[in-house]
Formats: structure tokens, C-alpha cells, sequence
């Protein structure tokens, strides 16, 4: 005899011709001679515990992540976060963590684990049915994940203490009953930073993938500052409500319009880096520099962590939207300036052109 076991399939095995003859004539066999042990239940226990549940479906005997124990032991859970809200595919792939392996991987789910409500699975496929439960919150069918979730602490613990977790994609879908709860107000991209990668890390704003195709793409990864080593940028997940553009934020990694969300400049839609001397070659902030040197923000660096200020002091005077470009600009010199000079004193030898 021979069969193949496929995951993420409806139809999982598979069995030659004469295997499945054989088993045929061997259950015919049985139902003749009145004697098929697999038509009934022997349970011979004084508490008829087996008997129970042999009348009910394994998604009815145990919550989602105590069949994840059952399959890979102690330390093991549902891995809710991978199917973001939507269920329908859990009849095929129920993603349980292995704490062998430290990471999610997926069995098969087994009758009567919930893909929606009022809908459950039945031989793999996802099916409404009246005795399936009905659930308030499709998006939530397995409530929080149970016990300590991390730094030991419960859900509701979490969510007390930093309700801004609950912006963050992974940690939504594990406790996703507590954070209904949560009070969560969106988080500017620098304090996301500071929160995965430590004190004195910020957006890198100038990146180049922002400035080749716009601050949409925050959403799918949020560029910050090395604290060792400021000229590279470390990749994250941006938080939930991140605004990326004027009446946009992150849902799910895609940045989305939403009348909800808050107006701001597209072109900088998470304004400058707050009281940060290092974003200038002159030692200014953003803000002192909009009235002390306004050519820092010909620095690509500079116009990035500032583009707010920048944004708002540029000029409608192309290759001078800043004024000059270097001191040392004297207007009664500008008659002898050449043309390279002129460019760099746009704004002081404005109206000036070379003669002959």
C-alpha cells in the first residue's frame, strides 16, 4: 500500500487503485460480518470522557491554541497574525508556533475550527453552517492569544501599559479583543524608530527610495537611522495610522486614503526631525535654520530631515529656491562675477548677466 500526504490541499491523500480497492473490500468485510470497530466508540473509561468527545469535532473539544499545544507542545500558539484578519484559508493552513523551530508553521486545522461566523471547517473547506457560532468580529475569531505573550505579560497587560502596540500589524492580530480596547493614538515615525531601534535613531527622510516614489512606500518599509552609524538606514514595519500623505495612513502595509486621516503636506507628510542639531552641517535645528542659513536646504540630507521647513521657505526661483548658494556673495561685485559665480549668488546678483 501506498499514499502520499499533500498539505494545503482539500484532498490531502492520495491512494492507488488497488489500495483503495482493498480497503473497500475490507470495510465491506467488516459491515458482513457485523463486526466494524470503526462504526462505533469502545470506550470502557469510568469517566466516559472518550465517548464525549468522540461526539464532537476537534475545533469543538479545543480552542485554537490548545490544538497548537497538542501539535507541537508546551510553548506553542495559534499564530493569528498570519492571517491578518481573514480566516477563510485556516481550514487548509492553521499556522501553529514551533518553539523548536522559533517560528510559525502550518498543519490542518481539523473539523470544526472557525473561518468566519457563523462558518466552520469541515473536511478542509470552509462552510457555513447553522451550528457553526456566530462572532461579533470576523477578524477576531480566536480572541486574544492565551497566557504570556511577551516580556511576561498577558494581553490585557500590554495593552494597559502600551497601548501604542496595538498599531503595530503582528501585535493587533495576536491580541486583537484588548486592543478594541486600547486607546491607541498614532505614533510619529521618529518615536517608531526610537521604539525598535533605540534612542537618538529617527526616519531617515532623505532616503532615496522616498525620494524616487514618495512617502507612500513608508508604509511597506519604514527606513531609520542606525544609532552606530548614521549614514545607514534599518527597515521596519511602519505602525498602523502613519500618516504618508495628505489624507493618508498605513493600513496593513499599504498607504490608503481615508477621510480620517490627517491633512498634511505631501511632500512631508510627518514634518521634520524635532530639535536634532546633526541635520545640518551648521549645527542648526530645522527651525533655526529657516532664519539663519535657508541654503542648508540645498543639502539633499537637509531637505529631507526638513522638509517641512524647507517645504515652507522654498522659493518659486529655480536653481535659487534657497537663496545663495555659498556666503561670501558681495553685490557690487557681481559684474565681475562669472557665470558659475552668478549661479552660486542667485539671490544676491539677481538681475545680473554677463555682457559680450
Amino acid at each position: 500500500m501506498e499514499a502520499h500526504y499533500i498539505k494545503h490541499n482539500t484532498k490531502k491523500w492520495l491512494f492507488s487503485s488497488c489500495s483503495i480497492n482493498y480497503i473497500r473490500q475490507f470495510i465491506n468485510t467488516l459491515n458482513s460480518k457485523g463486526d466494524n470497530c470503526l462504526a462505533r466508540v469502545d470506550d470502557h473509561h469510568s469517566v466516559s470522557a472518550l465517548g464525549v468527545a468522540t461526539q464532537k469535532w476537534v475545533g469543538e473539544v479545543y480552542t485554537p491554541d490548545q490544538l497548537c499545544v497538542v501539535y507541537y507542545g508546551k510553548g506553542s500558539y495559534f499564530c493569528r497574525h498570519e492571517y491578518e484578519g481573514n480566516f477563510t484559508e485556516v481550514c487548509t493552513k492553521f499556522w501553529c508556533y514551533d518553539a523548536t523551530r522559533d517560528g510559525c508553521y502550518y498543519n490542518e486545522a481539523g473539523n470544526g475550527i472557525a473561518c468566519g461566523s457563523g462558518s466552520w471547517c469541515v473536511q478542509d473547506i470552509c462552510k457555513k453552517d447553522q451550528r457553526a457560532p456566530s462572532h461579533s468580529d470576523s477578524h477576531c475569531l480566536a480572541g486574544d492569544q492565551e497566557g504570556i505573550v511577551e516580556n511576561h505579560q498577558t494581553c490585557a497587560q500590554i495593552v494597559k501599559s502600551t497601548p501604542y502596540k496595538c498599531l503595530q500589524n503582528r501585535f493587533k492580530y495576536k491580541c486583537c479583543d484588548s486592543c478594541k480596547q486600547a486607546n491607541a493614538q498614532s505614533v510619529s515615525v521618529d518615536t517608531q524608530c526610537q521604539n525598535k531601534f533605540g534612542s537618538g535613531s529617527s526616519f531617515c527622510r532623505g532616503a532615496h527610495t522616498y525620494r524616487d516614489n514618495g512617502f507612500s512606500k513608508l508604509c511597506e518599509n519604514l527606513l531609520c537611522t542606525n544609532v552606530t552609524a548614521k549614514n545607514w538606514c534599518n527597515g521596519m514595519d511602519a505602525y498602523e495610522k502613519t500618516s504618508c500623505g495628505d489624507r493618508k495612513w498605513c493600513i496593513n502595509g499599504q498607504c490608503v486614503h481615508d477621510a480620517n486621516a490627517p491633512q498634511s503636506n505631501d511632500a512631508c507628510p510627518m514634518g521634520d526631525i524635532q530639535n536634532d542639531r546633526s541635520v545640518t552641517h551648521y549645527h542648526l535645528t530645522c527651525a533655526e535654520l529657516a532664519v539663519q542659513k535657508p541654503r542648508a536646504c540645498y543639502s539633499s540630507h537637509t531637505a529631507g530631515a526638513c522638509c517641512e521647513t524647507c517645504d515652507r521657505i522654498k522659493q518659486p526661483v529655480k536653481g535659487c529656491e534657497y537663496g545663495d548658494h555659498h556666503s561670501g556673495c558681495t553685490k557690487s561685485h557681481c559684474g565681475s562675477y562669472n557665470q558659475d559665480r552668478l549661479n552660486t549668488c542667485c539671490h544676491t546678483c539677481r538681475g545680473t548677466s554677463i555682457v559680450g
